[in-house]
């Protein structure tokens, strides 16, 4: 093996397992100037309303916030707009000149109103500033790129292009939370959606993978946009609040882990979790490391993966990716383990070790790379090549398994 080159172009170090959130928003302090809110005046039985309200499900979540549509008085269809601005630090930017996957975190849930279910009409999802419209100074459905609903009829929905998508077939339970994550591809304009909570999702879920932006944008994405439908007096959409809480956005990469109320790690209670970072994979020293430490005093199961060809899953176009990576797993100077074929190694236990993390699933017969190992305390790195001098984009990623 060459030496590694201390340079970023040939050497990728992460020096923690912890997930890597930024906070947007928890709503303990309320609404803060971040949020605009614009609603149509009159013509509302009751009015709309955005408030910062405690947690009505006693579910632990400290303030949250409720979204209301009020209830129409005429036969136009009323809405009302909410906006959060998120600062330079926190905006997804074009990489440019390759794909870079970032992820947005929040939580949603739907509540039991007078023992039956609440009725609710809310969009979500992300815009570009330049969407506003220059005659009303407002953000319209047009307007966003990464586009969710929750619906009256209590089914989550995605918008893919130029249409919605059921992501579940029945209702979802009232007066629970569901965890949300939208991983985003901005160089392409496809973003993929997980989900977990209640007795559907026990796990991060991916519902929905590859969905095309309604508004296809190089431009940053600068803000949150929630618009609520209130229907009209005959064909009411909506009427009860819908409740949010924790905004989060990690723009290094897919993150599916919960972030804890202080912006990093997960609600685990600091224990490691992961590391998964994508990157360019060359020849010679250019080569992909993800760099890991096994703490404690006891043997660690650890599941390192190398994925190739299932990133063309997440908006990688086929032509892109690394087709044959292969790991060597080093500690100190020595190989200690190699991989260049998943399903060539322990597929079963590679297989199942992938399910009980949550990642998502290697295709039988793919070329990615797997390694499945018990390891003592130390430091490790995971070095990713091509097979045969080949080049592409690959991820990287490293488990503890329990």
């Amino acid at each position: 093996m060459k030496k590694i080159i201390l340079t970023i172009s040939s050497f990728f170090v992460v020096g923690s397992l912890y997930a890597a959130w930024d906070k947007i928003d928890d709503l303990e302090g309320g609404l803060s100037d971040d949020w605009t809110i614009f609603q149509e005046a009159d013509n509302f039985q009751t009015e709309p309303s955005t408030t910062v309200v405690p947690d009505p499900f006693g579910a632990g979540q400290g303030m949250v916030l409720a979204i209301n549509p009020g209830v129409a008085l005429t036969d136009s269809s009323l809405n009302m707009t909410v906006e959060r601005q998120l600062p330079a630090s926190q905006q997804i930017v074009d990489p440019i000149t390759e794909s870079k996957l970032t992820t947005l975190y929040f939580k949603v849930g739907r509540p039991a109103v007078s023992g039956a279910p609440g009725e609710v009409d809310v969009t979500w999802g992300m815009v570009a500033e330049s969407a506003r419209s220059a005659e009303t100074g407002l953000m319209g459905y047009g307007s966003y790129s990464v586009l969710g609903r929750y619906e009256i009829d209590g089914i989550m929905d995605i918008r893919d292009g130029g249409s919605y998508v059921d992501l579940v077939e029945a209702a979802l339970a009232t007066n629970i939370y569901y965890e949300v994550w939208f991983v985003i591809d901005h160089f392409t304009n496809t973003f993929s959606q997980y989900v977990k909570g209640g007795t559907e999702f026990t796990e991060p879920t991916l519902v929905f993978t590859g969905a095309t932006y309604r508004n296809l944008t190089t431009d940053n994405l600068e803000h949150l946009l929630f618009i609520t439908s209130a229907g009209t007096v005959a064909e009411a959409k909506g009427k009860d609040d819908l409740y949010f809480d924790d905004f989060y956005i990690d723009l290094e990469g897919m993150n599916l882990t919960t972030p804890s109320s202080n912006g990093g790690g997960s609600t685990s209670g600091g224990k490691l979790i992961n590391i998964s970072t994508r990157a360019n994979v060359g020849t010679g020293d250019d080569v992909l490391i993800g760099g890991f430490i096994v703490g404690g005093t006891a043997n660690k199961t650890v599941l390192i993966r190398a994925v190739g060809s299932e990133l063309t899953d997440q908006g990688v176009s086929a032509d892109a990716v690394l087709a044959d990576p292969q790991i060597q797993l080093f500690s100190g100077g020595a190989v200690i383990a190699t991989n260049n074929d998943w399903d060539a190694d322990d597929a079963a236990a590679i297989s199942a070790a992938g399910a009980q993390v949550a990642g998502f699933q290697l295709a039988a017969g793919s070329l990615s790379a797997g390694i499945l190992i018990e390891l003592a305390p130390g430091a490790y790195g995971a070095i990713v090549t091509g097979a045969n001098g080949t080049t592409g984009i690959c991820l990287v990623e490293v488990y503890e398994v329990e």
